[in-house]
């Protein structure tokens, strides 16, 4: 396996702002092959936790690097796995590897899916305030996805999501897409395509 890292720009002012560590796999005979190809056999297998730990510990260990290269920090956006947020020593783990690491929690940014999210609400809760109490920063990946595709499943799903949300802990949502076309959808516009 190895990282990338996909940057993050801010749109003003041209400058990176962050970056997103990017699992890919660098097979001998096919090249690089992204996340959707295998991820489903290391969950089968029960290696999404170690692999899942060895994305964060890369991530951070790059952050620190860079930082030594005197690299200002930067956001480093590191996406979890529904099995790596729902494991007890999750917060345990990521304050070892910050102090290890010498590493300021505040540009950490774990990403989580809404859907891994609303699986277990009080649960989700808990993790992410102690991870805000040791000031890593959380964003919730493809916000409304769930909304988007079901008619019928967002009129009864968004109440209780937007309450949610508003006991959530998080910096950032990233909306889905699908979310944003099935609102100018329903609202009689067109969907630019590029």
């Amino acid at each position: 396996f190895v990282l990338h890292y996909q940057p993050k720009w801010d749109t003003r002012t041209g400058k990176i702002t962050g970056v997103e560590a990017l699992l890919r796999w660098q097979h001998p005979e096919r090249g690089l092959i992204g996340p959707d190809a295998f991820l489903g056999a290391l969950e089968e297998c029960g290696l999404m936790l170690p692999v899942g730990k060895w994305v964060l510990d890369t991530a951070c260990a790059q952050a620190q690097a860079w930082h030594r290269q005197g690299i200002p920090p930067i956001q480093m956006s590191v996406n979890l796995s529904a099995r790596e947020f729902q494991d007890a020593r999750l917060a345990g783990d990521v304050g070892a590897l910050l102090e290890e690491l010498y590493l300021d929690p505040e540009p950490l940014d774990l990403e989580v899916t809404e859907t891994m999210l609303m699986a277990d609400a009080d649960g989700a809760l808990a993790v992410m305030k102690e991870l805000r109490q040791m000031g890593v920063g959380l964003s919730i990946d493809d916000f409304g996805m769930a909304l988007a595709r079901d008619e019928d499943f967002a009129a009864a799903y968004y109440g209780r999501a937007m309450a949610w949300y508003q006991q959530g802990d998080y910096q950032r949502a990233a909306i889905d897409v699908v979310l944003v076309q099935g609102v100018v959808r329903r609202a009689g516009g067109r969907v630019p395509r590029r």
